[in-house]
């Protein structure tokens, strides 16, 4: 349509919207729209140009905007935006006129980028506090004469929540890497938002376990709670995790990533039998040397670390499986695979598996620290395993004739590595309890606050390091004397035993208010 700005005849689009969950809508000076542009000028048939993207300024006449949500009762700042009629003239749609109808890509392009950034470091962050609140409440936490840290069912959890934190912070910094690179990772993105934000929900409700009573308490010394209420945002933005894991993961991946399935499909509508003859006798050859790869061994590329190579073989044989399951997913099924979410949502989860497994082999090259082999051989070997699980999942499920035939081919052969044992995680738990700084390079980016529970779990920490091993006897004392003054005379140190034991009893307490 046109309409008159500033004296002059404009062309553009009348636009009608009604949007809700608009992250920083109601502070926003300028609004990204994306709507279905047509042009009622053009003939039946013809009139729908498609999605197309604009930047337009607000405020604008028939837009509505400022009014907010409030996500979990969080200081996020998301709200509505509505608008009725609102003109939006050529000049304001991105990369002008002769972009309409090329929404779609740019979205893509975009969310590849942002949601690889914003929503996995967000995970991680709440992965990194809840590992640090976790294991420093341990050992400041008393019961039965012990550190609740050394039980073993709380030294397992603490433990397992670090592994799974080396794994996913890896692939945050890998595909972080991969986007400084100019790229757009937008299966890996995806992977990204699905992995790391469930991560920082099961480390986030572990860590509120351990806590306990001091976890449930609002107020300012609440070490978890902001976290784990604000947990279900990251979860639920940018595509749910139950649509992402059904339908986004495997079903970009399985066209975008194949080396000869969109080949085939532009071979079939350019209608050219020769490309398609050429593309077909190559997915062939491809389809025969993954099943090759999976009974014999896979080639590596490059050499693996030798602490890492058992691991890297086995990466390399479960990927060969992995890409022989998605050929025979897709050549048995068809076009039913896109509807039978369930299944789809396996193969994206094996996919994810096998990424993050490989993005822990490159942090332990990266980093070149081995002070972290066993959390990096810990990490690999559990995704290798979830992995591996996923496909015999996936065989047992796979709506076929043969299925069990099929899947004890393709399953033959594997060199299974022995999964994490108790003794193993004790172990590292163990590590997490006398090596703060193990500690400080799983969780870098854990600041100091300037008040709070965690600067009182920080304090606590940092003087019961101090104390070393007569922080043990000091805690005797304390139960037989019921009283911090006379346990801390009885110490080498009476000035340093008597402020540990107030910042202790600090970090214990909560938060009480007036009726």
């Amino acid at each position: 349509c046109e309409r008159e700005i500033d004296g002059v005849r404009t062309r553009g689009f009348s636009v009608s919207f009604s949007k809700r969950y608009i992250t920083l809508a109601p502070v926003a000076t300028v609004v990204g729209l994306a709507f279905n542009a047509i042009d009622e000028s053009r003939p039946e048939g013809r009139r729908e140009l498609g999605i197309t993207c604009a930047l337009i300024p607000v405020p604008q006449p028939g837009m509505q905007i400022g009014r907010r949500h409030h996500p979990m009762n969080s200081s996020f700042m998301n709200g509505p935006i509505k608008g009725q009629d609102v003109f939006v003239p050529m000049d304001w749609i991105i990369g002008g006129e002769h972009r309409v109808g090329q929404g779609w890509r740019m979205l893509m392009e975009c969310l590849a980028a942002g949601r690889a950034i914003s929503l996995p470091a967000l995970g991680a962050a709440t992965q990194q506090t809840s590992v640090f609140v976790a294991n420093g409440y341990g050992q400041i936490r008393n019961q039965f004469g012990l550190p609740i840290g050394r039980f073993d069912a709380v030294a397992g959890t603490i433990a397992a929540m670090a592994v799974e934190l080396y794994a996913t912070d890896a692939a945050r910094r890998y595909t972080a890497a991969v986007l400084d690179q100019g790229e757009q990772p937008s299966v890996a993105s995806a992977i990204l938002k699905v992995q790391l934000t469930e991560a920082g929900r099961r480390s986030v409700n572990h860590a509120m376990d351990i806590l306990g009573g001091k976890g449930i308490i609002s107020g300012p010394s609440n070490l978890l709670s902001v976290a784990y209420r604000h947990m279900p945002i990251a979860i639920t933005v940018e595509g749910a995790n139950i649509l992402t894991r059904s339908l986004i993961i495997f079903g970009q991946g399985a066209v975008r990533c194949h080396p000869f399935v969109m080949r085939e499909m532009q071979a079939v509508q350019q209608n050219d039998a020769q490309a398609l003859g050429q593309a077909l006798i190559g997915h062939a050859g491809h389809v025969a040397r993954n099943l090759w790869r999976s009974l014999f061994g896979a080639p590596m590329a490059g050499t693996p670390p030798a602490a890492l190579e058992k691991e890297a073989r086995l990466l390399a044989r479960l990927s060969a499986k992995y890409a022989l399951t998605c050929d025979l997913a897709m050549g048995l099924l068809g076009g039913r695979l896109k509807r039978m979410e369930l299944l789809s949502a396996r193969l994206g989860d094996c996919l994810a598996h096998l990424y993050l497994a490989s993005c822990c082999l490159w942090r332990y090259v990266f980093d070149a620290n081995a002070d972290l082999l066993p959390f990096a051989r810990a990490a690999m070997r559990v995704e290798l395993d979830a992995a591996e699980e996923v496909l015999r999942d996936l065989y047992a499920n796979f709506p076929t004739p043969g299925r069990r035939l099929i899947g004890a081919l393709v399953l033959s052969r594997t060199a299974h590595l022995a999964p994490l044992r108790d003794v193993q995680l004790l172990a590292l738990a163990q590590l997490l309890r006398t090596r703060p700084d193990l500690v400080a390079r799983l969780c870098p980016d854990v600041s100091t606050p300037k008040t709070g529970g965690l600067l009182d779990l920080m304090q606590a920490l940092e003087l019961s390091r101090q104390l070393s091993d007569d922080a043990t006897a000091l805690n005797k004392l304390v139960r037989r004397t019921c009283s911090f003054e006379e346990a801390a005379q009885g110490m080498p140190n009476p000035e340093l035993a008597l402020a540990y034991l107030r910042a202790a009893d600090r970090v214990i307490q909560v938060d009480d208010f007036a009726p």
